[in-house]
């Protein structure tokens, strides 16, 4: 897994790890040159941040969890090397959808150490997944058992989903009101809480994603630090 390092100290590890998953096709220097690690930069946090190619070669993976079992073992491979306490995870589309299908897989890790999650028109899945949902009656009537043949990372982020307030980290959800993952993620958005909710003008595109990450930064830069206590 090619991972680009982002330090906010030449001299030693933050105290935190910020882990950002690009959408598909995307790579990490696509976001550097779109400013999202020098978005941080500017605001003085503390964090070192990874920023994890997931390149054609990885996007096969996200239905087996191969790409989240290597996501694993490369927070273990940085947590044992620069003791991170804190853990953010963001991710774009299907990024995104990885992220949360991470903290699923590994929800004893993620309770204990994922301080949050960030995501950016997360990738909702197929129209089956929706529809089979929906006409449970949204996502809080919705039981996973329904659905447990769907064994992708879209499936993964919905069951996490139903149940993070109880067992798993904190999250932040964006997405563009002319994204055509609307439907999905406007059914995602009812399981959020108001304040952890932001929807500008856009679609599913680079623009709106720039625009979501300085909202999310705004708004939660305190959540960020690790000097700050969780609230």
């Amino acid at each position: 897994m090619r991972v680009i390092h982002d330090r906010y100290s030449d001299r030693s590890a933050a105290p935190a790890l910020l882990v950002l998953l690009p959408g598909a096709m995307q790579q990490p220097e696509d976001l550097l040159s779109a400013g999202f690690a020098a978005a941080v930069r500017a605001r003085g946090l503390p964090i070192d941040l990874a920023l994890v190619d997931l390149g054609p070669q990885f996007i096969g993976e996200t239905g087996n969890g191969t790409i989240v079992r290597q996501l694993h073992e490369m927070l273990q491979q940085q947590i044992a090397l620069h003791a991170y306490q804190h853990i953010w995870i963001a991710g774009i589309s299907i990024g995104g959808a990885i992220a949360a299908a991470y903290a699923d897989t590994y929800a004893a890790e993620a309770s204990s150490r994922i301080r949050g999650l960030c995501l950016l028109a997360p990738y909702p899945g197929s129209r089956m997944i929706i529809k089979a949902i929906r006409e449970a009656g949204g996502l809080a009537h919705w039981s996973p058992e329904q659905s447990a043949d769907m064994d992708d990372s879209a499936f993964r982020l919905w069951r996490w989903l139903k149940h993070y307030r109880n067992t798993g980290p904190r999250l932040y959800l964006g997405y563009g009101l002319q994204d055509r993952f609307t439907p999905g993620l406007a059914l995602m958005a009812e399981a959020v809480d108001a304040n952890c909710l932001a929807t500008i003008p856009g679609g599913h595109d680079l623009p709106a994603w720039q625009r979501l990450w300085e909202t999310f930064l705004n708004r939660w830069a305190p959540a960020l630090d690790p000097n700050t206590e969780r609230a």
